[in-house]
């Protein structure tokens, strides 16, 4: 038997009392015992029993701990604390697999609840003494960056589809080259099979593996299974290689998974708007995607820094930024990226006139709206240094007005 240094989360107060009010007859898993085997902290502290939910409810009620069935068809419960939330399932078996939808049926066999795991990585379980308990090597894969599905990997797949996503992206946190010849195989066979699920899981699955600090391998490996046309189209091993840039500028904005994606999509915006539609984005990034994707958006090559700033009062700083790095991601030279960036402190002008000044002097319909305009490019090409009195002699001249 072998043991992990006891992390704090193990033996906190309200893990404390649900492993009292369960007997001890319960064991952390998955996420929780991989992290632990790292020297993280867990996000996420799932725990796995015998008793069925009813026991586990009453068990836990017992001692005043608050259940919720939030999974009851599933044998999950939800044990409600002031130190947070915890899942509690109870230990199953396969009866019958048909796609994701498994019969199942409730046993106190850990290995066979083990087998239903997706990676060995994840299969493993602890006692809250650090006790692991290991059916298919999975302390073995960690320790060599290996990911290995639990069982056959077509098989794995086929009962669930989204296992092909799930497997790049824990091969980007926690893989390291070459990958599993098996795993790939099967990829190549079943790639398919990713059209059948819903955008919201592809999604989900997606920005996970944008976000882990480096994604490049995992989706080199996308491209060359044949996985990476069912979720985004006209991406090659060519469109990574931007990726791959800006990810060594560590900052929020190239850690940003809209920003990424946009760097993988380039100014392809038929493919934002079909993934857009796919994905079922929200409108805030949705609106981020569509502008980044926008060719028309993009700066021109060398830009000046009197050109610059109008783009930036246009845009304002969060905008301007992020077509900063996107720009340098396809070419533009650090030294003026790293000119434009620091404009981001610039205190931007407000244009002094607005349309009811124009009216005061006796301008009316479109003749207001063109007059602006001019009166605005002239604010900016003069510096941004004119104020009310001068713009509206501007304006004034420009309409053969008396200055009266």
């Amino acid at each position: 038997m072998q043991k992990t240094a006891l992390r704090n989360w193990m033996k906190s107060a309200p893990v404390n009392a649900i492993f009292i009010g369960l007997d001890s007859n319960a064991r952390f898993v998955g996420g929780a015992v991989r992290d632990a085997l790292l020297g993280k902290d867990a996000k996420d502290i799932d725990i796995a029993t015998p008793y069925t939910p009813e026991e586990v409810t009453a068990k836990l009620q017992a001692k005043g701990i608050k259940i919720v069935p939030t999974g009851i068809k599933h044998g999950t419960v939800t044990a409600v604390t002031k130190g947070g939330d915890f899942e509690i399932t109870t230990l199953r078996r396969d009866v019958d697999c048909f796609g994701r939808h498994a019969e199942v049926e409730f046993t106190d066999n850990w290995a066979e609840d083990a087998a239903r795991r997706d990676f060995t990585i994840n299969a493993m379980s602890c006692t809250q003494n650090g006790e692991i308990f290991d059916y298919f090597c999975g302390m073995q894969d960690l320790e060599a960056k290996k990911i290995r599905f639990v069982g056959d990997a077509q098989q794995r797949c086929k009962e669930d589809y989204l296992r092909i996503l799930r497997f790049f992206r824990f091969f980007a946190y926690y893989g390291a080259p070459p990958a599993d010849s098996e795993a790939l195989a099967a990829f190549r066979l079943l790639a398919n099979g990713i059209d059948t699920l819903s955008g919201e899981r592809i999604q989900s699955e997606m920005f996970k593996l944008l976000t882990a600090p480096d994604p490049i391998h995992s989706l080199h490996l996308m491209v060359e299974t044949g996985v990476m046309p069912h979720i985004i189209q006209g991406i090659d091993a060519a469109s990574i290689a931007p990726l791959e840039k800006i990810i060594k500028r560590k900052n929020a904005i190239t850690k940003d998974k809209i920003f990424r994606l946009a760097v993988l999509i380039n100014n392809n915006l038929d493919s934002a708007v079909a993934l857009i539609k796919r994905w079922r984005l929200s409108n805030l990034d949705k609106n981020r995607l569509l502008f980044l994707c926008n060719p028309a958006n993009r700066f021109p090559e060398n830009i000046d820094e009197k050109t610059a700033k109008k783009y930036l009062r246009v845009w304002g700083a969060e905008k301007f930024l992020d077509m900063c790095f996107l720009c340098f991601a396809y070419g533009m030279k650090k030294e003026l990226l790293d000119t434009l960036v620091k404009l981001q402190y610039w205190d931007i002008p407000k244009f002094p006139l607005a349309g009811h000044d124009l009216a005061n002097i006796g301008l009316q319909g479109k003749e207001i709206g063109q007059s602006l305009e001019e009166a605005e490019k002239w604010w900016e090409e003069n510096g941004y240094k004119a104020g009310k009195k001068e713009l509206l002699e501007f304006v004034k001249k420009l309409n053969n007005l008396s200055f009266g």
